[in-house]
């Protein structure tokens, strides 16, 4: 990678680094050294879950860095770059209320844990540590992937050709760089999710193994899990309908969906050229990454679905 983006790249997952752990500890950071009279098992959860959460706030930044560097991409990478004033206003209404939305969940969720408070008896840390706000910062890391994601949608919207049937070559290329930028979202926001609800089975460890009585139920990791797989499929699944109908367009003006008429006169009463054509159609919706269920775009399915299958292996492996 080259030595200039770490420039801004690496301040930035510091910057993230010292936010969490003032979040977790406050400005002094007194407690990072554990403290002498608690038990070896729960200074050890303790290790683990500060090491979890100080490795999750720099990776946070390095891929909100990254996120920023895409972001700013597709604005150069087509020609009309991600405008709202080029979308009808049903579509810049919707995508404005899912804006909206997404940042608004962030907040209430916040608002709901402030006031909503367990209370959890974690002996020797007492006072020492806030568990509750730790994933605070990933919770904004997510909500720029989603954001990130609608973005796309956008370009994509901004992007379209006016007649269907008239793609250019810059349009193409546009296509497939987009389609390569939605996925690296989803890729990102997925590993923020998937490792936010890690960092949950670590705070539970740890709360447990303070004290049996703390309320913590292992099926609440489940739940996250599941909610976060939800919410992840709601915010992709625009996006790459948006994407998919931008490439069908693509696909269409190459191979027309409509089996032109051919005035040479086919001994096989004209099957092998309807073979080729729905031949020609199918590799072109493999190389585009139409085809739904085509094991090669699996990937976005492993990403959405990475949330909820760490909340229940973390359910049917750690057992009570």
């Amino acid at each position: 990678m080259p030595t200039w983006r770490w420039m801004y790249i690496a301040p930035i997952s510091l910057l993230c680094v010292a936010a969490e752990l003032t979040i977790m500890f406050g400005f002094h950071w007194k407690a990072i050294g554990g403290v002498a009279s608690a038990p070896e098992e729960l200074t050890g959860k303790f290790y683990v879950l500060v090491a979890l959460m100080v490795g999750q706030a720099g990776l946070w930044g390095y891929l909100a860095s990254l996120c920023g560097e895409w972001v700013q991409q597709t604005w150069l990478v087509c020609k009309q770059g991600p405008s709202l004033k080029a979308l009808p206003w049903h579509y810049r209404g919707a995508i404005l209320t899912r804006f909206a939305f997404v940042w608004m969940a962030i907040g209430v969720w916040y608002f709901i844990v402030r006031k909503v408070q367990p209370v959890w008896n974690l002996g020797p840390y007492q006072d020492q540590i806030n568990i509750r706000d730790a994933g605070l910062l990933g919770f904004v890391v997510g909500g720029l992937g989603v954001s990130a994601m609608w973005v796309v949608e956008i370009a994509v919207y901004s992007s379209r050709p006016a007649v269907p049937a008239k793609v250019n070559r810059e349009q193409l290329a546009c296509y497939l760089e987009l389609r390569q930028y939605l996925a690296n979202f989803l890729t990102v926001t997925g590993i923020v999710l998937t490792l936010g609800t890690l960092s949950l089975n670590a705070s539970r460890d740890f709360v447990k193994t303070a004290s049996e009585r703390n309320f913590f139920p292992h099926d609440l990791i489940a739940v996250f899990g599941g909610v976060f797989t939800v919410l992840l499929g709601m915010a992709y699944a625009p996006a790459y309908l948006a994407l998919r109908t931008f490439g069908s367009d693509v696909r269409d003006s190459i191979v027309p969906g409509v089996l032109p008429d051919s005035k040479a006169e086919e001994k096989d009463g004209g099957v092998e050229s309807v073979e080729k054509w729905a031949e020609n159609r199918e590799k072109l919706d493999g190389l585009l990454q139409l085809q739904i269920r085509d094991w090669r775009s699996f990937g976005p399915q492993v990403a959405i679905v990475a949330p909820l299958a760490t909340g229940l292996a973390s359910r049917l492996l750690g057992g009570k």
